[in-house]
């Protein structure tokens, strides 16, 4: 069971270690995941990016996927517009 007193006020800003900004002071967040943690990469910036961040994902080498915080959901953002071929 929670304490009352338990929440993101009372906690203070998100942020790890050493880090000198809030994870909500971010615009940008970059993600190298394993194929199986792409979902939880996008869970995870819905619940700690601000609104206007975004968050770019490397799939494969010609697949970068870029999505966009906007009003408490994430935009995803045609992954062929951002590919790249060598």
């Amino acid at each position: 069971m929670r304490d009352h007193h338990d929440t993101a006020e009372a906690r203070g800003p998100l942020r790890y270690d050493g880090m000198e900004i809030a994870i909500a002071d971010i615009g940008v967040f970059f993600a190298y995941p394993w194929p199986e943690e792409r979902e939880l990469m996008q869970e995870l910036f819905e619940a700690v990016a601000r609104e206007g961040a975004l968050l770019v994902v490397y799939h494969t080498d010609t697949d970068i996927r870029v999505f966009r915080k906007v009003e408490g959901e994430v935009e995803g953002e045609d992954p062929r517009a951002h590919g790249h071929r060598q």
